[in-house]
């Protein structure tokens, strides 16, 4: 191969390329982990757990805990440590403090080491990945989630999969602009290890926290300092110049190597590994080929970040075929993987329905307590013995488990305090109207709960999942709750105002259609009007066997109860007109069986009025809880609200 007159040899390239690879593990294990490889040596990708659904900001692979990655920084100590010499280097003594601190000169060593290795990575990415991506998309990775938009690293079958996105790019990704590259096992490996030790370590070297601006990109710029070390798409041309000069004798640059990679694929990668009668795979994979070099039918005149719902347009086929592109590649390259897998891939463990292990931890009534207490201060304590029975029966998994309360007898407290407690994990809600998920949402934010009303497409991995009962219902979010099941992620369901299964079954059906949420896992329902004999029918309208029940008393001794009759409808109107006569503030709620009945009713009396159907209602009802004074209402109002200070 000639490239401007001059002869670049095959077998040259390839060491050129495993030169760097060498170069770039001897500063990671050497100067980066202070000289122990333990972790490159060890580090099975298969063994690596990924949920590219989760959108939560700041959320990576790193964040599974059963990666076992959350200790990074400790465990860089600890090799620092175990390394006198590198210890003796890099710390001193606050003499002012009398507490040890980092050399800042070391510190700065320590920095420099980590651009080299940097650099030596940029070039690895960008040549072994399969066809090069476009300067400015690789030099803006990014290896977490962030507000607007999903990372760019992503573990797949046991390999490191880089996507990246360019405007027009067409064919596989059915015109939605996904290109995923796979790196060799060697590069993958390092890349993991660097993200999950050396960076919690830089933050701890350098007394900092990623900025809006740097904010988990792989290679941030901190153009404060100098611009000239901008990462971009001049800085991986002075770096592959410098490197390839050094290793080749001649300094290649972006472009350079962009023709060099599309002759080396045409000439010697093409048809690599493929087998006979595989026409429909060839056509494909030269699509594929070609939208990895960013040349597909269409040019790309424009480089974005990853959007989650373009990530989410990734097929099984398409990510296999671009996966067999990067292979050949990789075995062109000779750099070939030599990790076994060890267990499933997730899709295959989903298909066939094995959950995936998760720890089961064994919670005392002594931590409840302890967190009881960490909710509403030193004096919290349960409201009645049915309350704290009830928190025993769900922290011991009873299921299906109904628990009968009085209004105001602590029944959120219920589905709030198990998120709290240790090895929680996602507790879904099933509200009865769209109305009280503001209310529910509120509630949990206070209490520090993360919380978050389901809608199609929601992804985020939050302690607490809230649903109102007509979407629950549908085929979608019971997908997405048997999805979490089947990752070991959801610890169970409950329904507030279970109830309104039997009493409200006649106009929503939706309620009538709860039983369909049939998930293997822990049921709750939570209700303060289920009179014993009604539990039959209640069991029979949910489809449920041998629940137990945990019932306090219902009555409330100040309530008073009276029924009036009157000959018309008018005089009905009359005797509610004469009844919140005198005092125009206090709070009343007069209900109505129709929304009709309940806009006529508002009108006579010139007061709030609420129902399901009614725009703003939400701004009606605080209103009237701010205000005061008489409101109209469905049974939508009433239903789960905690609003104190109604007196009629």
């Amino acid at each position: 191969m000639y490239i401007d007159g001059r002869p670049l040899s095959i077998d040259a390239f390839r060491g050129f390329v495993q030169s760097i690879i060498e170069r770039a593990k001897a500063i990671l294990t050497e100067e980066l982990l202070f000289g122990d490889a333990t972790p490159l040596e060890t580090l099975n990708l298969f063994e690596l757990v990924d949920d590219f659904e989760v959108s939560n900001k700041n959320h990576s692979f790193m964040s599974e805990e059963c990666n076992e990655m959350a200790e990074g920084r400790r465990g860089m100590m600890n090799r620092l440590k175990g390394n006198k010499g590198r210890w003796d280097e890099m710390m001193q003594m606050n003499e002012e403090r009398n507490e040890l601190k980092f050399n800042s000169f070391k510190a700065r060593e320590y920095e420099s080491q980590v651009e080299r290795f940097l650099e030596l990575l940029l070039i690895l990415i960008h040549i072994t990945g399969g066809q090069p991506a476009r300067g400015a998309e690789i030099t803006t990775l990014r290896y977490v989630n962030w507000s607007t938009g999903t990372r760019n690293i992503f573990v797949e079958d046991g390999q490191i999969m880089i996507v990246t996105s360019y405007h027009k790019a067409q064919a596989l990704t059915d015109k939605l602009n996904v290109i995923p590259r796979f790196l060799p096992e060697a590069v993958g490996k390092m890349l993991v290890i660097y993200l999950a030790n050396v960076i919690p370590f830089r933050q701890l070297l350098n007394h900092r926290h990623e900025t809006t601006e740097t904010q988990g990109f792989l290679w941030a710029s901190d153009t404060s300092k100098n611009k000239s070390r901008t990462w971009g798409t001049q800085r991986l041309t002075t770096c592959l110049k410098r490197e390839s000069g050094k290793e080749l004798g001649m300094e290649l640059t972006t472009s350079d190597y962009r023709h060099i990679a599309k002759a080396i694929n045409r000439m010697y990668v093409r048809g690599l590994t493929r087998g006979m009668n595989e026409e429909d795979e060839e056509e494909e994979e030269e699509d594929a080929d070609d939208l990895q070099a960013c040349h597909g039918k269409e040019m790309a005149d424009d480089v974005y970040g990853i959007r989650g719902d373009i990530l989410r347009s990734l097929t099984e086929r398409s990510i296999s075929v671009f996966r067999d592109v990067s292979r050949r590649w990789h075995s062109f390259l000779k750099l070939e993987s030599k990790g076994k897998r060890t267990k499933k891939r997730s899709n295959d463990r989903e298909i066939e329905g094995q959950l995936m292990k998760r720890t089961q931890f064994k919670v005392t009534m002594k931590e409840v307590r302890e967190q009881l207490k960490n909710l509403y201060g030193a004096n919290g304590t349960f409201k009645s013995k049915e309350q704290e029975a009830g928190m025993q029966a769900i922290t011991n998994n009873a299921s299906p488990l109904i628990i009968i309360l009085p209004t105001g007898g602590g029944k959120s407290l219920l589905f709030m305090m198990p998120t709290k407690l240790k090895g929680a994990r996602t507790t879904i809600v099933v509200i009865p109207f769209i109305a009280l998920i503001d209310d529910m949402l509120k509630r949990c934010k206070n209490a520090d709960i993360s919380c978050v009303e389901w809608k199609p497409n929601c992804n985020e991995r939050v302690s607490i999942v809230i649903v109102s009962a007509d979407r629950a219902v549908t085929g979608r979010f019971k997908g997405y709750a048997m999805g979490l099941h089947l990752k070991g992620q959801l610890d169970r369901i409950v329904i507030d105002e279970s109830h309104l299964t039997l009493t409200a079954a006649s106009y929503r059906r939706c309620m009538r259609q709860l039983k369909t949420l049939a998930i293997p896992v822990q049921l709750v329902s939570l209700t303060a009007t289920l009179p014993p004999r009604m539990e039959k029918d209640f069991e029979e309208g949910l489809m449920i066997q041998g629940a137990q029940y945990i019932r306090a008393s219902t009555n409330r001794r100040n309530f008073k109860y009276s029924v009036e009759g009157v000959d018309s409808m008018e005089d009905m109107q009359e005797r509610v007109k004469e009844m919140i006569e005198g005092d125009k503030k206090k709070r009343r709620m007069i209900f109505c069986r129709s929304r009709v009945k309940c806009e006529r009713m508002a009108n006579i009396l010139q007061c709030e009025v609420y129902h399901a159907g009614l725009e703003g209602r939400s701004e009606c009802a605080k209103r009237w809880v701010t205000n005061g004074g008489p409101i109209v209402a469905t049974g939508a109002l009433g239903t789960g609200m905690d609003i104190e200070g109604i007196e009629e």
